[in-house]
């Protein structure tokens, strides 16, 4: 089975430590055959929470807020981001993976850029992510 950036199901959940059945994909039924696919960002609900999702992968966190960037800017990517500050390293460091393998490997143009302007907002995303406040995060200890 195979993304939209070919990347293989198997290789990206190798290399997340995931375990293939937390991916989401659609299935359809094709020559009585079940045709299985990633979904592509925009494909995700708009209505995902991460705090009341207790089977989050790095992988649905990133596409979640390549959603949230792509239809509300860094604002809306950031108060995402607030929710679930936990995997912001790890969804760093999968779209910078992402964008190597579509630019330098695979040479998908527009898949790189897709990951190459989130990386480009990814200070301001964090910044709006602490402008609305990190969510289950403790602020201060005061002794």
């Amino acid at each position: 089975m195979r993304a939209k950036t070919h990347v293989s199901e198997r290789l990206a959940c190798r290399v997340l430590g995931l375990s293939r059945s937390v991916l989401h994909y659609e299935s359809r039924k094709q020559d009585d055959r079940l045709q299985g696919r990633l979904l592509k960002p925009d494909e995700y609900p708009a209505s995902w929470d991460p705090q009341t999702d207790n089977r989050t992968p790095v992988w649905e966190a990133l596409h979640q807020l390549i959603r949230a960037y792509n239809q509300g800017g860094k604002s809306a990517a950031g108060a995402l981001l607030a929710r679930m500050p936990e995997k912001s390293g790890d969804m760093r460091r999968l779209f910078y993976w992402l964008y190597n393998v579509c630019a330098e490997r695979k040479k998908q143009p527009e898949e790189a850029r897709a990951c190459n302007e989130l990386i480009t907002a990814w200070h301001a995303i964090e910044a709006a992510s602490y402008d609305v406040g990190h969510i289950n995060v403790q602020g201060s200890f005061d002794v």
